[in-house]
C-alpha cells in the first residue's frame, strides 16, 4: 500500500509555492487574447450578412408610388 509522508514546510516555502502558483496560472490566462469590440460585431455582421442583403434588396425593389 501507498501511504502518505507527512511533509513539512515553512510559511515561507509555502508563500513562495503559492506565488508561483498564482503566476502559472495568470500566464495561462493571458495567453488567451480577448477580442475587440470591433471584431466581435464584424462577427456577427458578417453572420447577418445575406439577412441583411436580402432585405436590402427588398428596400431598393419598392417602387415608390
Amino acid at each position: 500500500m501507498d501511504q502518505q509522508r507527512t511533509v513539512h514546510i515553512t510559511w515561507n516555502e509555502a508563500r513562495r509555492a503559492e506565488a508561483e502558483r498564482e503566476k502559472l496560472k495568470e500566464a495561462r490566462c493571458t495567453s488567451i487574447p480577448v477580442p475587440n469590440r470591433l471584431k466581435v460585431m464584424a462577427a456577427h455582421l458578417f453572420k447577418d450578412l445575406p439577412k441583411l442583403k436580402a432585405a436590402a434588396l427588398r428596400l431598393l425593389s419598392v417602387k415608390p408610388h
